[in-house]
């Protein structure tokens, strides 16, 4: 048998069977009542059959307002049992009628008789079937219908008339057999049909989440087909880079020589100093394709997002012009995030200026800043869990459409005009982000607008963020800087154009140099000659790496200190070296690593100091 709630339902299944067949059975009754009145009114007193068929008519209808009353409202599991005991009363009410007209008029004559028997038996036969699948209503109708029909055959005296109540009772006992045994099947057939439900139920809920787990699987799959075009994407830009970045050095470094040699006052100092210009912004752009490929050194910082943005506010109006406004919308409880302070504001910048161009007629720009808890991984954002700190930076423009969505990110990727855009922007926010232990997302709808969102790893809750302090300002390019007098700089540098510039720049600054090609020749010279005091060199030389020539070096003279100059820097095998500078670099920035490596200074390329 079905237990609980199960067994709940299929009663009041049951229930409702009973009332759903209810009208024509009450229809039929009075019909039938009609009828035998009519017959055996000849034979019977007439005021008092007529009242027992307008008993039967009024009975009929309370039944039918009942059945209406159900039918009409909604039947709660706490009310089955009420209307259940409705339909017994009613029944028994319905039963006891038609028994009570067998007794009172029972017919003397045969044909009577049998009339009479044969309306009683139908009737019977019909609340069996009607009724069946609640007993107890079907046997409150049959009983009491046939057996006075019963009594008064058994009453009559003759064997015929005996007969006839001896059967009138076994078919009331035979429909209520047949009753019992349509309610087994009923209720058989309930528990099967809401088990076969709860199957199919179960089996949606199992295919929702097969298709959720295929919809989750190919979106990782997605992402790391992106992840793994993005990084192949990365090492080949952050190559080009580095051999662009010995280029800049060359071009940037001799122009500056020039420049020393001829004088503010030149003719030809304006066009020097545009060189110095043009070189600078093809710098930016290598640290944009590093940034990309996420191989930029940063400077992450305990940083107070809230601040830089505010004192990038006037910058941000500045950009956007008098075209659309900007609207800060700052968490005044955002956590500190790791961040280095610098690319951050580059990363701003960029999607503002994009936001920007994506609103030639103006809108509203609104960057906003939040905090971020995962309990657990998320496999959207592709982060571990973890306190994270979000900035949001939207736009009212012409949003993006679903192919150009899914290249946002690509480095050189643009959608503006030749010549009016690098395709950089968008790469070096995604590189930053994924470098710093983040992530970056877009979303956007056409006609509607963009939102490039930037996740950044919380600082540890006991770090205060410190105010920034800016790096000294570069002396001007027709401006001399000399370094301390007699020292001896050892420099190594496999390109040569890169090699004779560097070389004639720490000359320019009173240094003595000498310079070699590669590094097995610089650990020879070091161990010959005690008067070196410093060691410049490039970090990837061919035949060795940057951080292996300091780990034999220090085996032969632990104190010397080490520059190491290059332009594509690995953040992981130089975190440990405390003096790194960045190709392309003037002579000003040169002399100054130089004079802090050899004071044991705390320089100003490391990646660890200056905490913002």
């Amino acid at each position: 048998m079905p237990a609980g709630g199960e067994s709940d339902r299929i009663y009041a299944e049951r229930i409702d069977a009973v009332y759903s067949q209810m009208p024509v059975t009450l229809i039929a009754t009075i019909l039938n009542a009609t009828l035998l009145a009519l017959v055996l009114s000849p034979a019977a007193p007439a005021p008092p059959i007529w009242w027992w068929l307008a008993a039967v008519i009024v009975l009929s209808c309370i039944r039918l307002g009942i059945w209406y009353r159900h039918w009409t409202q909604k039947v709660g599991p706490e009310q089955v049992s009420r209307w259940a005991l409705l339909a017994f009363i009613g029944s028994l009410l319905g039963g006891g009628i038609w028994g009570a007209g067998a007794a009172l008029w029972f017919p003397p004559a045969g044909f009577d008789q049998l009339f009479l028997t044969l309306v009683i038996a139908g009737m019977c036969a019909g609340a069996a079937t009607v009724y069946a699948t609640h007993v107890p209503t079907a046997m409150a109708y049959i009983f009491p219908a046939t057996l006075p029909l019963a009594v008064q055959f058994l009453l009559a005296g003759s064997s015929i008339q005996v007969v006839c109540g001896i059967m009138a009772l076994i078919f009331a006992c035979a429909l209520c057999g047949v009753s019992f045994k349509f309610q087994r099947w009923f209720i058989n057939t309930c528990a099967a049909q809401l088990k076969l439900s709860q199957r199919t139920h179960e089996l949606d809920l199992a295919n929702a989440r097969l298709r959720e787990e295929i919809s989750s699987r190919q979106a990782a799959e997605a992402r790391l087909r992106d992840s793994h075009k993005l990084e192949a994407i990365g090492r080949l830009t952050a190559g080009i880079a580095h051999d662009f970045n010995n280029l800049l050095l060359a071009i940037s470094g001799v122009t500056e020589l020039m420049a020393h040699q001829l004088g503010p006052n030149s003719e030809h100092a304006a066009s020097v100093a545009t060189i110095l210009q043009t070189t600078g912004r093809a710098a930016a752009l290598t640290r944009q394709l590093l940034a990309f490929g996420r191989k930029q050194p940063l400077s992450p910082k305990p940083t107070a997002l809230n601040r830089v943005i505010t004192d990038m506010e006037k910058l941000l109006r500045s950009t956007l012009g008098g075209r659309a406004e900007i609207v800060l919308n700052l968490d005044p409880n955002l956590a500190v995030a790791l961040i280095d302070p610098e690319q951050l504001e580059h990363a701003i910048l960029n999607v503002v200026i994009n936001a920007r161009d994506a609103m030639p007629e103006g809108g509203k720009v609104t960057v906003t800043t939040l905090n971020v808890y995962l309990a657990q991984s998320s496999t959207i954002l592709n982060l571990p869990a973890g306190r994270y700190v979000a900035v949001a930076i939207s736009d009212t423009g012409k949003g993006m459409a679903k192919d150009v969505l899914e290249r946002a990110f690509d480095p050189f990727f643009t959608t503006k005009p030749v010549g009016e855009g690098s395709g950089l922007g968008l790469s070096q926010v995604h590189g930053l982000a994924h470098q710093s232990g983040g992530t970056a997302t877009i979303e956007s709808t056409p006609g509607e607008g963009t939102v490039v969102r930037i996740y950044l790893p919380a600082a540890p809750q006991s770090v205060i963020a410190l105010p920034k302090t800016r790096r000294p300002g570069s002396a001007s390019p027709f401006e001399v800087v000399h370094g301390s007098p007699n020292r001896q700089v050892l420099l190594v540098e496999d390109d040569e154009q890169v090699r004779h510039t560097t070389e004639a720049m720490l000359m320019e600054a009173g240094y003595r140099v000498s310079s070699v090609s590669d590094s097995s020749e610089a650990l020879e010279r070091i161990r010959s000659d005690p008067t070196i005091d410093i060691l410049v060199a490039d970090f990837a030389m061919p035949d060795m790496r940057g951080d292996e020539v300091a780990t034999q070096i220090r085996q032969i003279r632990p104190n010397l200190p080490v520059l190491f100059i290059t332009g594509y820097s690995d953040p992981e095998p130089l975190q440990d070296e405390p003096w790194v500078l960045n190709k392309p670099f003037t002579t000003a920035e040169l002399t100054r690593m130089v004079e802090q490596a050899l004071s044991r200074g705390a320089p100003v390329g490391n990646a660890h100091d200056h905490l913002m």
